[in-house]
């Protein structure tokens, strides 16, 4: 069976490769950063009296204002670049993000408790801005590196990690481009959201100029990791509405597409599983609990057959 085209996911996709969802992360960065810069000036101004006499970790000019604020003003930087990038539409100004993450990972070493010495909160005003912008990063991260998995912004979609999903009142209407396609490690032509040929993938976005990548393959929630990757051919999807393409009430779309086995079926009709084939379509009665097969495949994921017919 291939991929079938998901509305949510590729709306998600949309939003996390857009110019309206990186400007927030820019905007958090540049208000932290300010933030910080003004707790170290009206810190330096007013220095404790025992101030040297204190561990160096201790000494926020030392530590913050030679290590944390040139690498956080680098990344201002970048992210100020990919803004520009991205407002001329190259994609690959979403690369911006970059140092967020890495600063977040470095910035644990600095204990930003002496912002509080200067305004009781600042520290966390502070972390709050951080990890602020941290949470688009995260999702701009995952985007352009292909590193959602089948399954990841749909049935297993989590709003306390990835954001409010804030659906539409319908969903988009898309429909492949057959006329776009591009194959793995070949050049992108057009940059944009694409599906891959292959059973049990996702879409990705491919950027112009980037080669494409492998598809990931199955899901094994186990591990929570991807059971493979494999080469494809990749086909654009084109938006060709912004409405229209079906209601996002709660989820039977969603609870249609996937079950693990053990698990009791959502919705009475018939299911296959990667793990054995389309040989493996089956009809089941809603609580009936799917069964687990044996393979090399990895875990039994069930999928709704969008061919519902005997």
């Amino acid at each position: 069976m291939p991929t079938p085209l998901i509305p949510q996911e590729i709306y998600l996709l949309e939003r996390y490769s857009s110019l309206a969802y990186y400007e927030p992360m820019r905007d958090a960065w540049e208000a932290m950063l300010k933030h910080v810069e003004d707790c170290m000036d009206r810190f330096m101004r007013q220095l404790p009296p025992d101030y040297r006499n204190r561990a160096q970790h201790h000494q926020p000019d030392i530590g913050w204002g030679t290590v944390c604020l040139p690498n956080f003003r680098s990344t201002m930087q970048s992210l100020n670049e990919g803004y520009i990038m991205l407002t001329h539409g190259d994609l690959h100004g979403l690369g911006g993000y970059g140092g967020v993450p890495n600063d977040v990972k470095g910035q644990r070493d600095y204990d930003p408790t002496w912002m509080d010495e200067v305004e009781p909160g600042a520290a966390a005003k502070y972390e709050e801005l951080l990890y602020r912008a941290s949470h688009f990063a995260s999702n701009i991260q995952a985007t352009t590196g292909g590193y959602w998995k089948p399954g990841s912004l749909v049935i297993r979609y989590r709003e306390s990690v990835r954001g409010p999903l804030n659906p539409p009142e319908t969903w988009p209407i898309y429909r492949l481009n057959n006329i776009v396609q591009v194959k793995t490690d070949d050049i992108v032509k057009q940059s944009g959201i694409y599906l891959p040929d292959v059973d049990d993938s996702c879409a990705a976005l491919l950027i112009e100029g980037d080669e494409a990548t492998t598809a990931t393959v199955g899901y094994n929630p186990d591990t929570m990791q991807n059971i493979s990757e494999e080469p494809t051919t990749w086909t654009l999807v084109e938006r060709i509405a912004d409405s229209g393409g079906g209601e996002t009430s709660p989820s039977e779309q969603l609870d249609r597409l996937r079950c693990e086995s053990d698990k009791p079926c959502p919705k009475s009709g018939y299911w296959w599983t990667p793990a054995a084939g389309p040989s493996s379509r089956k009809q089941f009665k809603q609580g009936e609990t799917m069964p687990e097969i044996k393979s090399g495949y990895g875990a039994t994921i069930w999928q709704w057959d969008a061919n519902q017919a005997d």
